[in-house]
């Protein structure tokens, strides 16, 4: 042995050990535990099923949610076209989709899952000069809690 310590040709020699060694250690870990035991990377683990499934769900509820807010402003928008609020009344109506969509506020509403005609309504009240609407959705796939069938008349 020489006394010079280590030189540059064996420093380089030592960290392409340890680069190699933190592939084959990370290609290790991907297979056993980041994906399936077996290797099999066609077959999605159960978890990332689930997690898939989880991301539909709440797509669709975000898309019915954006089908309630379509329907909500299209009653604003008729109230503040048609109605005129004054401070002192007290006013409770229901205004269908069918009306919206045949005074021209509102376009057809469509289930995002099957692609057919959803159905709604929305009340709204004043309370003197507070104002609220909340709209209610009906599709084959979906129907908001609270939903009334006798309100669609």
């Amino acid at each position: 042995m020489n006394n010079k310590g280590f030189g540059l040709k064996e420093f380089i020699i030592i960290i392409c050990v340890v680069f190699i060694g933190l592939i084959v250690a990370g290609a290790i870990y991907q297979r056993t535990i980041g994906g399936e035991i077996t290797g099999d990377k066609s077959t999605p683990k159960t978890e990332d099923r689930l997690k898939s499934s989880n991301k539909t769900v709440k797509k669709e509820e975000s898309t019915y949610k954006r089908l309630e807010s379509k329907l909500r402003q299209a009653a604003m928008s008729y109230q503040s076209a048609t109605y005129q609020t004054t401070e002192t009344e007290d006013v409770t109506m229901v205004l269908t989709s069918k009306f919206l969509q045949k005074k021209g506020y509102l376009k057809e509403l469509h289930d995002p899952v099957d692609n057919s005609v959803c159905e709604g309504y929305v009340i709204f009240r004043q309370r003197q000069m507070s104002i609220s609407y909340t709209p209610y959705l009906k599709c084959n796939n979906f129907k908001t809690d609270g939903f009334d069938n006798s309100k669609m008349n």
